[in-house]
């Protein structure tokens, strides 16, 4: 936790990269659009689907995959 510290005794951990974060959940029709604008912005999005190949697409644009809707939730 040497980069990192804890707000109020939460269990929530609060990463010191100044890097502006995002989760989407559901990357269809209007969810892949949106992570790709916050993506070409500079920001480090998280997400989750279901289809191995939106999954793949969202990689490849720069996205960080999580295997379930919680997991994109506490990042």
């Amino acid at each position: 936790m040497s980069d990192q510290k804890v707000l109020n005794h939460s269990p929530f951990i609060v990463n010191n990269d100044n890097q502006e974060k995002i989760g989407i959940i559901g990357l269809g029709r209007v969810g892949m659009p949106v992570a790709n604008a916050y993506i070409k912005a500079g920001y480090k999005v998280f997400g989750y689907a279901r289809r191995p190949e939106v999954i793949k697409t969202f990689k490849k644009m720069g996205g960080i995959y999580h295997s379930s809707p919680a997991e994109v939730a506490i990042h």
